[in-house]
């Protein structure tokens, strides 16, 4: 077996919003997080936040975007050793700075690929731009050594979450596949879960089921 890879992953707080009026949640504030998994072969992004200037999402989420580039440099990292982006989904706040990023390989399931060019899915100037370049995949990958890429549908049709294995443990970046802390632990408080607004409820839990199995470290 391989040696584990030493890798690092910085957590960023790339936007803040307010839930709109038909949401459950309407009014109350959210975040919006990214991921950058520094590897000795590279920089993964994992998604990439809200973009700016779209005035429709601007006015019903009055979202407060950071730039991921500035948000990198802050943390020691050149946004020019960014080698690929993976999205969890093509949802408008996960794949908006995808654009700061031309020409690196954006990894997606071919089935969110698809989704995402339905109506209404996203905003799709922030999904087909110039210098995007996409990799389809249709079920696990592994991207880098030691870091490998997951299906699990529920939220999207082809929500996708990354499991890291490094010297530091084994740490899942799950997405919107798990909602909160509560719900990863077991609660069945659907307030806590993200299973009523999942595209496929069944889905969802097998996806949560199989992250759990995975038994990670963080």
């Amino acid at each position: 077996m391989s040696p584990r890879p030493e890798v690092r992953i910085e957590a960023l707080h790339v936007a803040d919003f307010v839930h709109p009026d038909e949401s459950p949640l309407a009014g109350r504030p959210g975040i919006v997080m990214a991921y950058a998994v520094v590897h000795p072969e590279g920089v993964l992004l994992f998604d990439t936040g809200i973009g700016f200037g779209d005035e429709e999402i601007e006015r019903m989420y009055r979202p407060v975007p950071r730039d991921l580039p500035d948000l990198l440099r802050q943390r020691g990292i050149a946004p020019d050793d960014v080698v690929a982006i993976v999205n969890s989904h093509l949802h408008f706040d996960h794949c908006g700075q995808n654009v700061a990023f031309p020409g690196r390989p954006i990894h997606v399931q071919a089935t969110e690929h698809d989704a995402a060019r339905g109506i209404d899915y996203t905003i799709p100037a922030w999904v087909d731009f110039p210098g995007a370049r996409y990799e389809r995949h249709t079920g696990d990958v592994d991207l880098l050594p030691g870091v490998r890429l997951l299906p699990t549908p529920g939220h999207t049709p082809g929500h996708q979450s990354l499991l890291v294995d490094s010297r530091e443990g084994r740490t899942l970046i799950v997405g919107q596949a798990v909602y909160t802390r509560a719900e990863w632990a077991g609660s069945d408080d659907p307030s806590l879960s993200g299973r009523a607004s999942a595209w496929d409820r069944e889905a969802y839990d097998a996806s949560v089921a199989r992250l759990r199995a995975l038994t990670p470290d963080i």
